[in-house]
C-alpha cells in the first residue's frame, strides 16, 4: 500500500522505466533488428500494447491503494495478469512460428 502516496516519486520513476521498455521494443521492431530472429515480428508490437494495458491496471490499483500488499505476489495470484502474461506467451510463440 501507498504511505500517503511518500512512494509516489518512486513509482513514477517506474512507470518511466517501464514506458521506456516498450518504447526500447518499438524501436527494436522499427529498425528491423527482430526481423533477424522472429518470422513475423508484427506480433511482438501487440505483445508490449498487452504489457501496456496490464501496466496501467497495476498503476491503477496502486493509485486507488488497492494493490494488496506484494505486488509480485498479486500479479501471480491475478488472474487478469496471468491472463496477460499468457497471451504475450502466445504473441511471441506467433512471432517465432513460420
Amino acid at each position: 500500500m501507498l504511505r500517503r502516496f511518500a512512494d509516489l516519486p518512486f513509482l513514477v520513476a517506474l512507470l518511466a522505466l517501464a514506458v521506456g521498455s516498450l518504447a526500447v521494443l518499438a524501436l527494436y521492431l522499427h529498425l528491423g533488428a527482430a526481423a533477424l530472429l522472429y518470422d513475423r515480428p508484427g506480433w511482438l508490437a501487440l505483445s508490449g500494447v498487452v504489457v501496456l494495458g496490464w501496466l496501467g491496471r497495476v498503476w491503477g490499483l496502486t493509485l486507488g491503494q488497492r494493490m494488496p500488499g506484494d505486488p509480485i505476489v498479486f500479479a501471480l495470484r491475478d488472474p487478469a495478469s496471468l491472463t496477460a502474461g499468457a497471451c504475450v506467451l502466445v504473441l511471441l510463440v506467433l512471432a517465432a512460428a513460420g
